[in-house]
């Protein structure tokens, strides 16, 4: 009896001693992983907060690459939601919650059927031309048997995760970097007669940006001089574009109420009605090209005959809008009668 006595109380004391040191154990627990990638801190966010090619770097994806993922983009990142479905990973769900642009993404995790979720967090910094990024995880660990197996086992697993994860993620996005761009909306759609103020020039396209700023810039300067009331989105109309050289003309505009008198290099004109083919280009101007190939791709399944005339609405303008991800630009190639 006294043995049993004995091995009672070493019972107790070792269950007495485990359950104060799980009481002195936290019962929040945070891991996380940081690095720095050689990347714009735009295309990093991007591809972070949109999920974009999650698969190709996600370190518990690549334990079961026959695991089943969804993927739901929301317009301003907030709402998307990254699902998965496995074998051994078990069933989960992420949300984009809220969101910093190029600074903050905070997400909720939800594993299997569980009420409440955990945490996960990005954070960046830009650097020179590099983006730091911290990668964290939140959870509320049960006492005591979660907070002891956080400690003991899963908070190291899933730190090797996350480091994994990260540079899984640096080397993607150094060695293919992610587009921001995307194009939505494709149709087949009529334009209306418009008149508006424009310029005419010839130049490159890889200068293109340079010269379309000091067209954009003389335009304003008189239509505001003429007082003339603007009445459409700006647009820039592309044609004699030649591959092989990168010469192209090109007519910036502005759409007015009641014509203008000419000015200098800017004149009043009268566009006819046409009928083109468009989508809606979401990104920087610099992923333009990306956009037109797609779209030139859609045409040619469509069977449709093109005059060699492109277009470009801005819907916004880096005035209106801060961030390069948000900008909306309509683009089409004019359709033959």
């Amino acid at each position: 009896m006294k043995v049993l006595k004995w091995i009672l109380a070493i019972v107790l004391t070792l269950i007495a001693v485990i359950l104060v040191w799980a009481l002195m154990l936290p019962a929040k627990v945070t891991i996380s992983a940081e690095t720095t990638i050689d990347q714009p801190y735009q295309m990093v966010f991007h591809s972070a907060a949109s999920f974009n090619d999650r698969v190709k770097w996600d370190p518990w994806l690549e334990t079961e690459p026959t695991a089943k993922s969804k993927f739901e983009f929301k317009e301003g990142y907030i709402g998307s939601i990254y699902q998965w479905q496995g074998e051994t990973l078990g069933s989960g769900k992420m949300q984009v919650d809220s969101i910093k642009y190029g600074q903050y993404i905070a997400s909720s995790l939800f594993f299997g059927e569980v009420e409440k979720p955990n945490l996960v967090e990005w954070f960046f910094k830009k650097e020179d031309k590099s983006t730091h990024v911290k990668w964290s995880f939140t959870a509320d660990a049960g006492y005591p048997f979660e907070r002891i197996m956080f400690k003991l086992f899963i908070s190291s697993m899933m730190k090797q995760s996350f480091d994994k994860g990260l540079a899984n993620f640096k080397k993607l996005l150094e060695s293919k970097p992610s587009k921001i761009s995307r194009l939505t909306d494709i149709e087949i759609k009529d334009v209306a007669a418009m008149q508006a103020m424009a310029i005419t020039k010839d130049g490159n396209i890889q200068d293109m940006e340079k010269i379309m700023k000091a067209m954009y810039t003389e335009l304003h300067q008189v239509v505001m001089k003429q007082k003339l009331k603007i009445n459409g989105m700006p647009f820039s109309k592309y044609t004699n574009y030649n591959p092989s050289t990168g010469d192209v003309t090109v007519t910036t505009g502005l759409v007015v109420e009641k014509l203008g008198k000419k000015y200098g290099d800017v004149k009043p004109v009268k566009i006819p009605a046409f009928t083109m083919i468009q989508g809606i280009h979401h990104g920087p101007y610099q992923e333009l090209p990306l956009s037109y190939q797609t779209l030139m791709e859609e045409a040619n399944d469509k069977r449709k005959e093109l005059t060699g005339t492109a277009w470009e609405f801005n819907i916004t303008t880096p005035g209106q809008v801060q961030e390069i991800a948000f900008m909306k630009t309509i683009l089409g190639f004019e359709i033959k009668k």
